[in-house]
């Protein structure tokens, strides 16, 4: 025999009605779906007509670092249904966060408030079958994607460190070392993500980041660690020089103006490989010039780089 739904339950299922199937379970651990659809019935609750709005989320198929952005964070936070439905929802703090993607993608609904006794969230639910459809076929996202993570790491450099940034605003956290003012990055997964985190390892290393591979830990999560404040330092850089909408919060703690000569050395590396990328033939002095440094010094790197190779 089925549990007795005390007041409080209704309260709260009534107040969050709307929200999608997976949101309303994590409201109710005790709770079947069977069981909330039941209740449901006899409080004769109804879906609301617009509660799958429309927007225009072809802009997250552009090759651009904010769309890769916001691709990194919906793979972190996001989910997205077999019906290619897009359902985001957030911790209330970060409100001004969810109406940024809203602004992005054109999505004109309210951002839903989900009250818990836990602590409330916001969160949206848009419809746009075409092109959703498109994201998923080509970011490899799948709808149960805790089990069956992506095989998806983008070639470009940068794209992938725009869509690293939102994967760590989503499901990342930045702290200080132990008993050291140096950072490090955290991601935390299901297990079955250990291959993605390999990918995004190797990727990382391809750069240039030396880092540890990632491991299975003692609770049985899947961890990469990105240790190095060079490379934290380089990553904020390049999230503020091309106007990423990053999570301050995350990212405060990362100090740009803590750059000694060996991320001075770094980061410029990092310049020079992406103008070389495009241009290979370029001759050193047009480096210089467009990074506004000397020649001598775009030499200095170059040796440094043939020597990484």
């Amino acid at each position: 025999m089925s549990k007795k739904w005390e007041k409080e339950e209704c309260d709260l299922l009534k107040e969050n009605y709307q929200l999608c199937k997976k949101e309303l379970l994590k409201l109710f651990p005790n709770r079947t779906s069977h069981a909330i659809n039941i209740q449901s019935h006899k409080m004769k609750l109804r879906k609301e007509k617009n509660e799958y709005c429309q927007s225009d989320t072809s802009i997250l198929l552009l090759d651009n670092y904010i769309s890769y952005y916001w691709i990194g964070f919906i793979l972190a936070d996001g989910h997205i249904s077999q019906l290619y439905r897009l359902y985001l929802t957030l911790s209330v703090k970060d409100t001004e966060h969810l109406k940024k993607i809203n602004e992005y993608i054109k999505i004109n609904n309210t951002i839903r408030i989900c009250k818990k006794p836990t602590g409330d969230t916001i969160g949206f639910t848009c419809q746009d079958k075409f092109w959703i459809s498109k994201i998923v076929q080509k970011f490899d996202i799948h709808h149960n994607k805790t089990y069956n993570p992506p095989k998806y790491i983008p070639e470009d450099n940068f794209l992938f460190l725009s869509m690293l940034i939102g994967f760590i605003d989503g499901d990342g956290y930045i702290r200080y070392q132990y008993k050291r003012k140096d950072c490090l990055s955290v991601i935390k997964l299901h297990s079955s993500w250990l291959p993605w985190l390999k990918l995004v390892k190797n990727k990382l290393h391809s750069i240039g980041f030396k880092i540890t591979q990632p491991r299975i830990n003692n609770s049985g999560y899947a961890e990469l660690h990105i240790i190095g404040t060079h490379i934290l330092v380089y990553m904020k850089i390049f999230a503020i020089e091309n106007k990423l909408p990053f999570l301050n919060r995350k990212w405060d703690i990362v100090d740009v103006k803590y750059i000694s000569r060996y991320i001075k050395s770094f980061l410029m590396m990092q310049k020079v490989k992406h103008i070389l990328i495009k241009n290979p033939n370029i001759k050193p002095k047009d480096i210089a010039k467009q990074l506004n440094a000397k020649v001598e010094y775009v030499y200095f790197i170059l040796r440094k780089l043939r020597k990484t190779a």
